[in-house]
């Protein structure tokens, strides 16, 4: 598995401001997991509020398919999109993005995909980190959260 930093946190549940000010002190780039499963409306409007563009993958079932299909519906990808890695890197270092700070990608499931599918997960992961990765190079900050 590529290397996944912790994010610290305090004893406090993560509320707006405490996500907020985690963006804005320590812009997170790389593979991080998040120590809990997010309340999503407080992470969407965390990163809203500090500029930072929100990409939530949430494949409905822990599987390759499933997985290529969610990041082609977040990532607006065009209908050619070829569902496969190569395809996927590619598509990646083509997003349209332009956040005032930088761009988060929450990757929902990534849990259960790597029991499920150990090998295609090490490769999803590989791929996105090298390719949210690139993001950076392009003077933009960009994180792949794992959550929980």
């Amino acid at each position: 598995m590529s290397e996944i930093d912790k994010i610290p946190v305090s004893d406090t549940e993560w509320d707006v401001r405490a996500v907020i000010d985690f963006l804005r002190r320590h812009p997170p780039s790389g593979t991080l997991t998040w120590p809990e499963a997010p309340d999503l409306s407080v992470f969407k409007s965390a990163a809203r509020r500090a500029g930072w563009e929100l990409f939530v993958v949430d494949p409905d079932k822990p599987t390759k398919k499933s997985f290529l299909n969610a990041c082609k519906k977040t990532f607006d990808f065009p209908s050619y999109f070829g569902h496969n890695w190569d395809a996927l890197a590619d598509s990646l270092s083509d997003v349209d993005h332009s956040p005032e700070n930088g761009s988060l990608v929450l990757w929902m499931g990534w849990d259960e995909f790597s029991e499920e599918e150990p090998d295609d997960f090490e490769t999803a992961l590989d791929v996105m980190t090298e390719g949210i990765g690139d993001w950076s190079t392009k003077r933009i900050p960009a994180a792949l959260i794992l959550p929980g």
